[in-house]
């Protein structure tokens, strides 16, 4: 599937492992089923939807672009998102411990009840993003852009904050016990 035009396709229900979109136009397609450790590297996406999909260590890298994707409950542990293009999309109930977001841009997106348990988002831009009752346990997020999110009920239990920017976020309700919010002289 590298470099297909898969633009609006319907892929639910289809089971893959290890493919290759690498290139890949994949804009409104929806993609439900099942495509654990896929490599969908510069994809453009925007707009698809993978609600519910199986993405367990899929690889979406710099130049991936999935601006406004719905990806609500997806299964995607150790899945890896370094540096993509992820502006408003939506993460509800998202599975992603251990996934790597990297310097991605996840500014204005929705990622209440997501699952990021041991996840790095270092220097990833959550500009403007809803993090309602997201789970952080024990996440890097040193260098990562807060700026106006709500992270209200959040848990950032043992979360290294270090250095990132945490100007107008909205923080009610949210565990921060032993969060490392500043470095130890």
């Amino acid at each position: 599937f590298s470099g297909a035009d898969l633009r609006g396709a319907c892929l639910d229900e289809a089971r893959l492992e290890a493919g290759d979109f690498v290139g890949a136009r994949l804009e409104d397609a929806r993609l439900r089923g099942a495509f654990s450790n896929c490599d969908f590297g510069a994809v453009s996406a925007a707009g698809a939807d993978f609600t519910g999909g199986n993405l367990a260590g899929a690889r979406f890298g710099e130049a991936a672009g999935l601006v406004g994707a719905v990806l609500a409950g997806v299964h995607a542990p150790g899945s890896q998102w370094e540096a993509a293009d992820l502006r408003r999309v939506d993460l509800t109930a998202a599975q992603l411990t251990r996934a790597d977001f990297t310097a991605a841009d996840l500014g204005g997106a929705v990622l209440s009840l997501a699952r990021l348990r041991e996840a790095n988002l270092e220097r990833a831009s959550l500009h403007g993003a809803t993090l309602r009752q997201v789970d952080l346990f024990q996440a890097t997020l040193e260098g990562a852009d807060f700026s106006g999110a709500d992270l209200s009920g959040a848990n950032l239990y043992e979360a290294e904050t270090l250095d990132a920017v945490l100007d107008d976020v909205r923080l009610e309700g949210a565990i921060l016990l032993n969060t490392k919010l500043e470095r130890e002289s």
